[in-house]
Order: C-alpha cells, then sequence, then structure tokens
C-alpha cells in the first residue's frame, strides 16, 4: 500500500525565497555539493522534523511562531522554506538537535534575515561564514577552539555573545579561542567558559552589564574598566585579590565562589551588592557585615552558611596549599592535618581526592581548577 503523501502547508506555496538565497531545497544542496555541507544540511533538515513531531513543545516551532506569527500548525512543511522565514535557529541546546555537531557552516550563510543562532561546532570548523550574519543579536558558539574568530568583528549588532568550549576540546584541554570584542560597542552580555587564563585581551567595552567568565583567570585587572557592569559571575576561576573589582559602582550581583579569595575588604564600599563566596580562604567576614549592615539578621546567616565552606589559612599546611594549589600532595598534608584536628573539611578532601562520590567540594576547586591528573577517572 503506498503511503499518503504529506500535504504541503500554505506556507510553503506562498513563501518566496530572498532573491540572494537559493531558490529552494534542491538548489540549496546543488550550492554545497562538499560531503560536511552536505551533513550540516541533512543534521539540520532531520533536527527540524524531530522538532516538529514535539508539536507544540518544540522550541523552535514556538519560538517561530513568537518572531513570525504563523501559528505552529501552519507553518512552512518544508524545511528550506522554514529556515528562510525564521528569525532564531537553534541548533544545539534543544533536544531535537542536543547531539549535532556541525564542521562546515557555510549552508547557514544564506539565511541572513537570522537574528538569533546557537550552534556547536567541532573546534577545527570554519566560522567565517557566521560573519555574513550581520543581523544577528545573540550568538552562542560551542567549539572553535582552532579556528579563526576574526569574523566576529563583522557583526557589530550583537548584544548577547556566549562562547564555550566543544566538548572534545574541553576534555583534551585545548587552549579557548582567541578573539577581540573591541568592536562590540552594543554588547551587553557575555559569557565565555574554557580553557583561557587572560582576559585582557578581550577589550571588552565599557557598556557591558554582564560578564560570566568560566576559566582560570588569576589577572582580573583589566575589568576594573568595564564600569557598566551589574552582574559579575567568576566562579571557579582562581581569583585570589578582588581589589580591582572595587571601581565598579553600578555592581549589584558578584559571584566568586570556588576561588582562592582570601580578604572581602572593600565589598562595604558598595551600597547594595548580592555576593556569592562560598569555597574560598575567607577568615575574615566584617567587610560584609558591614556591607550588610541594614540588615544583620541576614548578614550573619550568610556568614554562618559561607564560613563553613572556606579554606581557613591558618595552618603552614594550609598556606602551603594556597601557594601550590594545584599540588594535590599539599592537599592532602593538609587534609590529615585537619582530620587530626577534627575539622569535617580533612574528611570532605579526604574524599575529593579519591575522587569518592559522596564528597561535597567540587572537583575544580579542591583539585584545581580544569586540571586532570592520572588518578582521575
Amino acid at each position: 500500500m503506498a503511503s499518503k503523501k504529506k500535504s504541503a502547508s500554505p506556507a510553503d506555496t506562498t513563501y518566496f525565497p530572498p532573491s540572494s538565497a537559493p531558490a529552494n531545497m534542491t538548489a540549496w544542496r546543488a550550492h554545497y555539493p562538499e560531503a560536511e555541507a552536505q551533513r550540516t544540511i541533512d543534521e539540520i533538515v532531520a533536527g527540524l522534523e524531530r522538532a516538529r513531531q514535539d508539536g507544540s513543545s518544540s522550541v523552535p516551532h514556538s519560538t517561530f511562531e513568537d518572531e513570525v506569527g504563523i501559528p505552529i500548525k501552519k507553518q512552512p512543511t518544508d524545511p528550506y522554506v522554514w529556515l528562510c522565514q525564521a528569525k532564531s535557529l537553534w541548533l544545539t541546546n534543544v533536544g531535537p538537535f542536543e547531539e549535532v555537531v556541525l564542521k562546515d557552516l557555510r549552508p547557514l550563510e544564506v539565511f541572513r534575515q537570522i537574528n538569533m543562532l546557537e550552534v556547536h561546532t567541532t573546534p577545527d570548523a570554519n566560522l567565517m561564514p557566521l560573519g555574513l550574519l550581520s543581523q544577528l543579536k545573540t550568538l552562542y558558539v560551542r567549539g572553535g577552539e582552532l579556528s579563526d574568530w576574526s569574523w566576529l568583528s563583522d557583526l557589530d549588532e550583537i548584544r548577547q555573545l556566549q562562547i564555550s568550549a566543544s566538548h572534545s576540546a574541553h576534555e583534551s584541554g585545548v587552549p579557548a579561542q582567541r578573539f577581540s570584542l573591541a568592536k562590540h560597542k552594543k554588547l551587553k552580555r557575555f559569557q565565555w567558559s574554557g580553557h583561557f587564563n587572560e582576559v585582557e585581551h578581550l577589550e571588552l567595552g565599557s557598556q557591558v552589564e554582564k560578564l560570566e567568565l568560566y576559566g582560570h583567570v588569576e589577572d582580573i585587572s583589566s575589568l576594573g574598566a568595564v564600569n557598566s557592569l551589574k552582574h559579575l559571575d567568576l566562579r571557579g576561576c582562581q581569583v585570589r585579590d578582588i581589589a580591582p573589582l572595587l571601581s565598579l559602582d553600578r555592581l549589584e550581583r558578584l559571584d566568586i565562589s570556588l576561588n582562592q579569595v582570601s580578604s572581602l575588604n572593600g565589598i562595604e564600599r558598595f551600597s547594595k551588592l548580592r555576593l556569592d563566596a562560598e569555597f574560598n580562604c575567607i577568615s575574615d567576614f566584617e567587610p560584609y557585615r558591614q556591607l550588610m549592615r541594614k540588615f544583620p539578621d541576614f548578614a550573619e546567616e550568610w556568614i554562618e552558611k559561607t564560613s563553613k565552606k572556606q579554606l581557613k589559612l591558618i595552618t603552614p599546611e594550609a598556606r602551603a596549599v594556597y601557594d601550590d594549589w594545584l599540588n594535590l600532595e599539599k592537599w592532602k598534608a593538609l587534609a590529615d592535618v585537619l582530620d587530626a584536628s577534627g575539622d569535617p573539611m580533612g574528611k570532605q578532601i579526604h574524599l575529593r581526592l579519591a575522587n569518592d562520590e559522596d564528597c561535597d567540594l567540587p572537583f575544580y576547586w579542591a583539585r584545581g581548577t580544569m586540571t586532570r591528573d592520572p588518578s582521575w577517572k
């Protein structure tokens, strides 16, 4: 019995692609005959079909409805026609595209109307075609560690930018992407995660309001010039000194947890600041009391909770760890001393060193940010 042919949506027959784009799906494929380009097209088409089957729970199609004004049931069934009208293109971070990793991004260059793109690429992907998507305001790229990022300076409409390590680069320790944000005068939110150890080359503009960094950044002095910052997240970056941040008068939220900060001196100067500082080396919380002097009960509750999750620098063994943070032998010596004194932190460090699942310490704090050793499984 012959299968019933899927009927076309009215949106398929009434829409005409832009003059700069291939006329239809067949022409789109013919324009990019290379194997990797064909695989990119196959992955996108298959992902959109999976998303369509999700019905009203499909993030790509529900977003299309909100932005283009066509209800899900009346949207184009032809993937190419749909892509030519879409404003947002989710090619990762949603169920239908969760495992999709692309290497050849050239087939995306024809969809120049999109203003939001999320994509997961290989470390050596050619990202240059993304520079042609001049209307992008929101961009998320996972991967491209070995790629040329000069194209990024062409996207001067970007407001939100998120760049992170590909799965393979994260596991193998490949250094993070290299790029500059000096020309992005409209950029408000930036998130970067990967294997990097300095941020000065980013040349962040003073207009950035939210910044999230997940890497190894001991020197944060350049962040003091980003004076529009309201939200700053430096979790697990191995930061020791927050003094460069004290000039950020507009700061409202600061997360320095999972670092090596030993002093909070100066934070009392802020008029309002929500602070997260668990898993550091802080002993004196008086600056926080001064910051929260209008809310003393909340301050004491916060201090009690946070104080329990600090590595107190009151023994030679603790100072030795602080001075040589990635030395696991020194962590073991400290754990022995803490155990002998009855400090529960000693047991937790021993559990972390043994990679015990019952440990409450995050491995990227007590074992060293973004590092691995032969015993780590």
